[in-house]
């Protein structure tokens, strides 16, 4: 090979790059997460407190997906819910996923601050991946608690047969937002 066709490929490999710093992408992702945590439960407390959470739980399995596709393409990212045990099996975490899920499950036990923890990976194909806790709230122990009234059980078993995602307490990890952003994204959502 040529001095001048190896300057010819490293300038192509220059220019497939991301032309976002590692900062950059990290500070995007945090807002982009907290954008759908605000969005989300804003949705949720209306929705709890105009039809229960019987009631919400039809409502966010729609309005969830389309309000994280929003977010995402408003931001040009991909943003997702994921969690060991999920409500939705299309949520269920990568290996990668499951890995910083457990990771994060680990930290929590030894008294880290949830609200601090974060993850950065750089993906393979150049894009960046961003995965933060999503902590069980006590808005949240209607459709995922220890004790669920049993209405909502019932919708729970005809909306989600696979659900996995009940018997949690407020304060435990109950999953994790994750971001991808760089290029070639694409927005990807499931149902929570």
């Amino acid at each position: 090979m040529s001095f001048l066709s190896g300057l010819g490929l490293m300038a192509q490999a220059a220019l497939a790059e991301p032309q976002m710093s590692d900062r950059q992408a990290i500070q995007a992702a945090r807002a982009g997460s907290e954008a759908l945590t605000r969005a989300l439960t804003r949705q949720l407390r209306d929705y709890m407190a105009s039809s229960g959470a019987a009631g919400a739980l039809s409502a966010c399995k729609v309005d969830a997906q389309l309000i994280t596709r929003t977010i995402g393409a408003e931001r040009n990212m991909t943003i997702k819910r994921t969690a060991l045990r999920v409500r939705n099996p299309a949520n269920t975490a990568t290996e990668l996923e499951q890995q910083i899920l457990n990771d994060f499950q680990s930290a929590i036990e030894l008294g880290a601050d949830p609200l601090v923890l974060e993850r950065v990976v750089r993906l393979k194909d150049g894009r960046w991946q961003y995965t933060r806790p999503i902590m069980m709230g006590p808005l949240c122990t209607g459709c995922h608690g220890q004790s669920i009234d049993e209405s909502v059980q019932r919708a729970i078993d005809s909306i989600y047969p696979e659900d996995e995602a009940t018997g949690f307490s407020p304060g435990m990890l109950r999953g994790a937002f994750v971001v991808t952003l760089g290029e070639e994204t694409s927005v990807v959502t499931a149902s929570n």
